[in-house]
């Protein structure tokens, strides 16, 4: 993929098959049905994106791999956090900690986010006909405000991390990597180990090991 291709790129962060909630199932086909009106009205708000969604990436290969090279390297991300769902926080706060150009959405009628959420910018919007016109506005207008900043940190994390840019790993941490690699790692972490499911199980152990019990956010 080449550097002018990912700029026109908009990936999707939201859940992808049935949902079993505390209070509610939903269905795959109804979240499918919703992705489709949200990336309808991202198209409508501007016209040479293209929007991908996990379960649109075709080929071989491991599609964790996939996502996160889409987290890591495309101009554009939209995360609804409609849902609580671990693998949304998970991959949010992978490009969090990494790059901005986020964009948060949620339904009106969900319930509020986490609190370390709760105090980003978020646009809410309903899941009809009119009121996916009113999200093509809002997010036609985020747009811009991030072409004209493209470089301005959109959360607190990746602010205070360009604040003091040098992160200094302990020795637990700094055996998983090495050099510039490590800070990226490092900072991965320490987001990823904040977020947590709705049965506050730890979502890095939903990917088959457990995180290292590390030291890792030292800043000097």
């Amino acid at each position: 993929m080449t550097d002018e291709a990912r700029q026109q790129i908009c990936f999707v962060i939201m859940p992808i098959g049935d949902q079993h909630l505390p209070d509610q199932i939903v269905l795959a086909a109804d979240l499918r049905q919703r992705y489709d009106r949200i990336a309808a009205a991202l198209k409508q708000a501007r016209g040479t994106l293209q929007v991908i969604r996990a379960d649109d990436i075709a080929g071989p290969g491991v599609i964790s791999k996939d996502v996160c090279e889409f987290l890591l390297h495309v101009r554009y991300v939209v995360a609804d956090i409609t849902y609580l769902n671990a693998n949304v926080y998970y991959e949010l706060g992978l490009r969090h900690a990494t790059r901005p150009g986020t964009l948060i959405i949620r339904d009106r009628n969900s319930r509020q986010p986490p609190f370390d959420l709760a105090h980003c910018r978020y646009i809410e919007y309903e899941n009809t006909s009119e009121g996916m016109a009113d999200l093509t506005s809002n997010l036609a207008k985020y747009l811009e405000a991030c072409d004209k900043a493209p470089e301005e940190p959109d959360n607190e994390f990746l602010w205070v991390a360009r604040q003091q840019p040098r992160l200094h790993l302990t020795e637990d941490t700094r055996s998983y990597r090495s050099g510039q690699t490590a800070n990226l790692f490092g900072t991965g972490c320490a987001c990823i180990r904040m977020c947590y499911c709705e049965r506050n199980f730890p979502i890095g152990l939903r990917f088959g090991r457990p995180l290292p019990q590390t030291r890792f956010a030292s800043f000097t």
